[in-house]
């Protein structure tokens, strides 16, 4: 179990970082024909390659992405991911599209309604939403537009593009337990940043990290905005050896957390007000 929370921690880590990673052009190629009202966009691209069994992630190697504990495929996987050369899934407020090697396969209703009937099956199989989960996933998926690509390619995975409006729900609890949208990722506060939360009579705070500016609140009040700029970045990568790649698409994303201490109610703000 703590083989797997360890990982959860590692792929949480690597999703934020490379959520920063997001190509202007990218982004706008592959949400042209998307809802502009979307205030949640999701791109993951993913390529792999049957010939010598690997496959990349989020602008990950197949070694990086091993070396962080991610499994392989069997045979029989390979063999039916070899008889096609890409695979994608789109999805907005009202659809879900399925298609195969450029060519459209399916098409599904994804209305209120449709989500609904999937939380109920959900709870059949016995995972019991809670009423506060369900509310979080409609608020998410409602104002959602997601699209992943599957491709058979022999190159690297596009960086994953994360823009997403709606903050995280980040939990933790009295003896630093933190948990992310209800779900409990195993790892704890030390208890010298706990007790600096409590000195400092810490309730809630929110962080919002919208394209080289950061906005933050702590207990309802707004602190000075942080604005970071590209150059300056770039020096002190060069002169720390920070080794962050291409600091400019660092300037192009968008994500936030409002985080609760011990029980306290969370903000309603959205990232990017």
């Amino acid at each position: 179990m703590k083989k797997h929370r360890n990982l959860l921690i590692k792929l949480i880590a690597v999703l934020i970082l490379f959520s920063l990673a997001i190509p202007q052009d990218s982004l706008k190629e592959v949400f042209a024909a998307s809802d502009d009202q979307a205030k949640n966009r999701i791109f993951l691209d993913v390529t792999y390659n049957p010939a010598d069994k690997t496959y990349s992630l989020i602008g990950l190697s197949d070694q990086q992405l091993k070396s962080m504990g991610a499994p392989g495929f069997a045979d029989a996987i390979w063999n039916i991911l070899a008889r096609f050369d890409s695979l994608s899934l789109s999805i907005n407020n009202s659809q879900l599209n399925l298609n195969t090697d450029d060519v459209q396969l399916a098409t599904i209703n994804w209305d209120e309604q449709s989500r609904q009937m999937l939380y109920g099956l959900v709870d059949s199989y016995g995972m019991e939403l809670t009423d506060q989960s369900k509310e979080r996933l409609e608020l998410w998926l409602k104002d959602a537009d997601v699209v992943l690509n599957v491709r058979n390619s022999p190159g690297l995975s596009q960086p994953l593009v994360l823009d997403l409006g709606t903050l995280l729900l980040v939990d933790v609890s009295g003896e630093g337990a933190v948990s992310v949208e209800g779900f409990n990722t195993g790892y704890k506060l030390t208890s010298d940043i706990t007790g600096m939360v409590e000195a400092g009579g810490v309730e809630n705070a929110t962080l919002c990290w919208s394209k080289g500016m950061l906005h933050s609140t702590v207990n309802g009040t707004t602190l000075p905005q942080v604005t970071v700029y590209q150059d300056g970045l770039e020096v002190v990568d060069q002169a720390l050896g920070l080794g962050l790649g291409d600091v400019e698409q660092y300037f192009l994303s968008q994500l936030g957390a409002s985080v609760s201490f011990d029980g306290a109610e969370h903000s309603t703000t959205e990232c990017g007000q």
